[in-house]
């Protein structure tokens, strides 16, 4: 892994929400600036390793351990099964690397559900949201079918399907969530015909879907407009998140596909505004 952009890191805020830890007046300053380089190498990757970590800082694995450990108490790292990530917040969503062993039993069920609004023949659009590799088996039954995605992930699981016609969106490569976004992304999903698009959000707030980052946010909301059709998958820890960018009203949705856990004043408040609402595990 090239390691250029670790000078680069200088001034970048120690907590990438904005806050500086009280207790940071006490570290000393080569260790402020190796704690502010281990958490924008952490969001520059996605998720990645201490030993990953201690070879592209050039310390040793039990320095590292030590500064993701304090980091991890502060908040602004967590650390499962070896690996370390940024936590999901208003700011920062989780890699897609993580999220994709997430809740699969409940996403498997959810993408069951999104199917039955595909048609064999339709062009489909999906984006780089976790739940969608869930799709991927139920549209090869459903073959021939047109898929367009701005997700890698995708792409690779459905490159060598002879019966799926694939289309590369392109854009800027985000590592973090393996997946393209930006002004290339959004010009080539507005050339296209799509007949129904099939996405997740991180949040649901108010009537509104929200994402942290502004790229994403952009280019879901031209998924929404491009298609004819979209349908949204969300399970019920969505209802309990946040976003900072809002992108689409729940009401540009044909339907809403969530589990029985979702607070039934959410699924309430849903209904009220005409949502077609499709509640799984009941």
């Amino acid at each position: 892994m090239p390691t250029e952009h670790l000078n680069s890191t200088e001034n970048t805020p120690l907590n990438p929400r904005g806050i500086q830890p009280a207790s940071s007046k006490r570290i000393p300053q080569a260790r402020k600036v190796r704690l502010r380089k281990i958490v924008s190498l952490v969001i520059h990757e996605g998720v990645t390793t201490v030993d990953w970590l201690a070879a592209n800082l050039g310390v040793s694995t039990m320095t590292v351990y030590r500064d993701v450990s304090e980091l991890v108490d502060q908040g602004m790292l967590t650390r499962s099964y070896g690996e370390v990530s940024v936590p999901s917040s208003s700011l920062v969503e989780t890699s897609s690397k993580l999220r994709l062993g997430q809740n699969t039993r409940l996403k498997d069920q959810i993408a069951s559900a999104a199917l039955t609004y595909v048609h064999p023949g339709d062009a489909v659009l999906l984006d780089d949201s976790t739940t969608s590799a869930h799709l991927l088996p139920g549209l090869r039954e459903l073959a021939p079918v047109t898929v367009a995605t701005n997700a890698r992930f995708i792409e690779e699981g459905l490159i060598s399907d002879p019966h799926i016609s694939l289309i590369h969106l392109g854009g800027d490569y985000h590592n973090w969530a393996d997946a393209y976004f930006g002004p290339m992304t959004v010009r080539n999903i507005q050339s296209l015909g799509i007949d129904i698009c099939l996405m997740s959000v991180t949040a649901i707030a108010g009537g509104y879907c929200y994402h942290p980052d502004p790229a994403v946010a952009e280019t879901k909301r031209a998924m929404v407009e491009t298609a004819a059709r979209s349908v949204l998958m969300v399970d019920h820890t969505k209802f309990t998140r946040t976003g900072l960018h809002k992108f689409a009203s729940v009401q540009s949705f044909s339907a809403v596909i969530t589990d029985a856990q979702t607070p039934q004043e959410e699924l309430d408040k849903l209904a009220e505004l005409g949502v077609d609402v499709v509640t799984i595990g009941e």
